[in-house]
């Protein structure tokens, strides 16, 4: 109900700000960007049919340029609805023509030669137009297409003030797909700047506001691949968020993400967090050779480290090594050959392992050289083991 206000909203003053456009037709030029902006609207909470409406609209526009007389656009206001066009994904080819002509409003040109500079893929040409431009100097929904383009070409330059632009699009066009698209940029820029708390709180926001968005799977899977590289398997109150964020997503991924952060806590050697994240995913993996094999062997690896040798033993010898990836694997070798001395050894809780001083078959040589994750297994296991 929120997004829907909030979307009618911004339609509203979009309208209100068009209002003075006139144009005889089946559907004039700000009609069309509004039902435009609803379809995009639409995609954002799941529709899939918005997604062909969506197509339509971009067609519809692009011919009703080219039939429309040049001096149309001269006015500012109807030229504000071709940078609308060309930043919805509309094509450049009919906009590039009005531009050669300077069929354009001399105040807007600028603004507009940047927008189709971007879509065109001329990075250097569209920071050089667009990025000293105010955002808050224009109609909320331009604002707030060219405040997240903003933030797109600063990524790479300045992430600090792409995040800033982040929230400014997102607080000038809020409830659609402007909103959606900002908040998974967003949440990917926190954690490239490794602020978990960021990263969290717009997580979350868009789990509560577009959950059902078309691009939610992809929000998943990158949220997957971001969360265990910030750290978040940690704090058990950001595992706990992590598990509210995830429970939308899908088995598959809610596995794989489990998982990955029971990786990255068994490779900082925060063993005491490992047994829990293995407790949350143990249940969910189910018909998957390889989420199964990867559990027994983290559990295992765990077991090993509590120095329960007969479990440990038991676990590492049922993993299915053709289900695992090639560093999983190494982890596997070096686990199953300190798992053989440690039972070899009779070594009680008293006499930690020297792992440096073993015998592996050649593992451990391996797994030094290749600096692979394998040696920082290899090494927390070590200190582990030790009582360290």
């Amino acid at each position: 109900m929120m997004i829907a206000k909030s979307i009618s909203a911004l339609l509203a003053a979009v309208a209100f700000f068009y209002s003075t456009v006139c144009f005889s037709g089946s559907m004039a030029p700000r009609e069309l960007m509004l039902e435009l902006f609803k379809a995009q609207a639409r995609i954002g909470q799941g529709d899939r049919a918005a997604v062909a409406a969506q197509a339509k609209l971009l067609g519809d526009f692009d011919a009703l340029i080219a039939s429309t007389p040049g001096s149309f656009w001269k006015e500012s206001e109807n030229c504000g609805l071709l940078v609308n066009y060309v930043l919805s994904g509309g094509q450049v080819g009919n906009v590039r023509k009005l531009l050669r002509s300077r069929d354009v409003a001399p105040e807007i040109e600028s603004l507009l030669r940047g927008a189709v500079a971007y879509m065109s893929g001329a990075v250097n040409e569209a920071r050089k137009l667009l990025l000293p431009l105010d955002p808050r100097d224009m109609n909320q929904l331009l604002g707030a297409q060219v405040a997240y383009v903003q933030a797109v070409l600063l990524t790479e330059q300045d992430k600090a003030r792409a995040s800033g632009l982040l929230d400014l699009a997102r607080l000038l066009a809020p409830g659609g797909l402007l909103e959606e698209a900002a908040l998974r940029r967003q949440a990917k820029l926190a954690a490239e700047l490794g602020d978990a708390r960021q990263f969290m709180q717009l997580a979350s926001q868009y789990n509560v506001r577009f959950r059902r968005s078309l691009y939610a799977d992809d929000f998943a899977r990158a949220f997957v691949e971001l969360a265990p590289k910030i750290g978040m398997q940690r704090n058990w109150e950001g595992v706990k968020a992590l598990d509210r964020v995830a429970e939308s997503f899908t088995p598959e991924l809610r596995q794989a993400l489990f998982l990955s952060l029971a990786r990255e806590a068994m490779l900082a050697g925060e063993f005491h967090r490992l047994e829990d994240l293995i407790s949350m995913v143990s249940d969910e993996v189910k018909g998957d050779a390889s989420a199964l094999a990867r559990l027994k062997l983290y559990e295992g690896i765990d077991r090993l480290v509590n120095k329960q040798y007969d479990r440990a033993s038991t676990l590492l010898g049922a993993v299915d090594a053709a289900s695992l990836q090639g560093p999983d694997i190494e982890l596997l070798n070096v686990s199953r050959a300190i798992g053989r001395r440690a039972a070899v050894s009779r070594v009680d809780s008293s006499r930690p392992i020297n792992i440096s001083n073993a015998s592996l078959d050649g593992v451990e040589v391996r797994a030094r050289r290749s600096g692979d994750l394998a040696e920082k297994a290899l090494g927390a296991s070590d200190h582990a083991l030790a009582g360290k």
